[in-house]
């Protein structure tokens, strides 16, 4: 039930980018540490009769780290957090930082790849992928037809001409008649001279083109795409996230930059570039934010020498000096409390409205600055007292006191149980991804926590 709310929320909130991650084991317990949220590490096992995953722990003994998304253990796979249900550990091997595959399937963050109509999954042995140039798993063929991988699900390739077809690397693939993108022809698309030249840029004779940029449908298998105009064909090169140049003008997308300088301007990543002038993100400038100086903090903040900001948005009276990022509390991997500090203290930066950063609010906590330590975004603990919602927890013992399970955000578990009650128990969901567990949420050598209460 849970699973289904939070597809709901899902749809009015932010989802993070993943950015700095790695596993880590930390007094016997393995976590999953990502963007300053530290996540424990559990193995779920299916109970048919609870509809529910039963957890236990990973197997430290045998626990080795694949990458910084990938680990295993003497017997299971693990993506991030998660141990990968179907996954075969002696067959098992990593395409690409957050896909695997086995003897029997592909695993796409963590879940199964499956056929789009039908839901089930993709069995290996009854395929068989193109080979192309980028060395990736694309289109595939069976007894039914051709498919394309499409994030989490193989869409069908209708009308295509299997006997010519062949994969050109970068989700496009040609017959005699076509060249498509994904599923989908690509109608105003020259297929002889068609050049993929990255980040959903390509061109033929006739012009430069943006994938993502789609003038009209012809029909429910094949589109237009807009040609940037006004383009010096002979210079124009990709540059990297979305966007590109010639020798006179930088490109987001197919929108050409206003009086940008050409020759001064860089990429800084996480969407931002610069010039000798100004800042952008996208292919907004940042109003108030001094070029020479900028600099991407992580993945949720900037500064420059007089002030920080997160995403593009200006943080008010918050000084960069002695910055720093210290925890992210999130749910369903939707960020919605950043911990930071700098000269003058340490700060909650509460995210009300995603959508709209200005209505977001920053709240200055009254602890030791120097030996502040989040444990969630309920919890936190300095030399001198523990901490709940802002309050101190009377009695609690801070050298012993810790969470227990994971970091999870008591209001909005509230919140979400009191929507499972709108809905029917006899409504058909899918089985929750969430697991048994206690209500209690910390503890130290005395007592026991629920909700900022003491447990008796």
């Amino acid at each position: 039930m849970k699973s289904t709310v939070l597809r709901i929320l899902g749809l009015l909130i932010l989802i993070v980018n993943a950015g700095f991650s790695e596993y880590i084991i930390e007094n016997g317990k393995i976590y999953y540490n990502e963007d300053y949220h530290k996540t424990l590490v559990v193995k779920r096992i299916d109970d048919e009769k609870s509809e529910k995953y039963l957890i236990k722990s990973p197997d430290l003994k045998s626990f080795k780290i694949l990458n910084e998304n990938f680990a295993k253990d003497k017997d299971t796979i693990y993506y991030k957090e998660y141990n990968i249900l179907e996954a075969d550990i002696n067959s098992f091997e990593i395409l690409d930082e957050d896909t695997g595959k086995d003897k029997n399937y592909i695993y796409l963050y963590g879940q199964t790849v499956r056929y789009e109509n039908s839901g089930e999954p993709i069995d290996l042995k009854k395929v068989n992928f193109y080979e192309n140039s980028k060395g990736k798993m694309d289109y595939f063929r069976n007894k039914n037809g051709i498919y394309v991988l499409q994030g989490m699900y193989a869409e069908k390739v209708d009308n295509v001409d299997k006997r010519t077809f062949e994969d050109l690397g970068g989700g496009f693939g040609r017959d005699k008649n076509w060249i498509y993108s994904g599923k989908m022809k690509l109608r105003n698309i020259d297929r002889e001279s068609f050049e993929n030249i990255g980040d959903g840029y390509i061109k033929d004779k006739n012009g430069i083109y943006r994938d993502t940029e789609v003038i009209f449908y012809d029909s429910d298998d094949s589109y237009n795409i807009s040609r940037l105009e006004n383009v010096d064909k002979g210079s124009f090169e990709n540059i990297g996230e979305g966007y590109s140049k010639d020798k006179n003008n930088i490109y987001y997308n197919n929108e050409k930059f206003k009086n940008i300088d050409v020759k001064t301007f860089q990429l800084m990543g996480n969407g931002f570039s610069k010039d000798k002038n100004n800042v952008y993100f996208e292919k907004n400038k940042i109003e108030g934010a001094e070029a020479k100086t900028f600099q991407i903090v992580d993945n949720f903040f900037e500064k420059d020498k007089s002030n920080v900001f997160y995403k593009e948005h200006k943080l008010k009276n918050i000084s960069p000096i002695e910055f720093q990022t210290l925890y992210m509390s999130k749910n369903a991997n939707v960020a919605y409390a950043i911990f930071f500090k700098n000269k003058d203290g340490v700060f909650k930066l509460l995210i009300e409205d995603p959508f709209d950063l200005a209505k977001n609010k920053i709240v200055k906590l009254n602890v030791d600055k120097d030996s502040v330590k989040i444990l969630s975004k309920n919890y936190y603990k300095d030399r001198n007292n523990v901490y709940c919602n802002d309050k101190v927890l009377k009695d609690a013992d801070v050298k012993t006191f810790e969470m227990v399970g994971n970091d999870k955000d008591e209001a909005m578990d509230e919140f979400i149980d009191a929507l499972e009650n709108i809905f029917d128990d006899s409504s058909s969901l899918e089985k929750s991804n969430e697991t048994n567990k206690s209500t209690i949420t910390a503890q130290d050598k005395n007592y026991k926590y629920e909700y900022c209460r003491i447990v008796k």
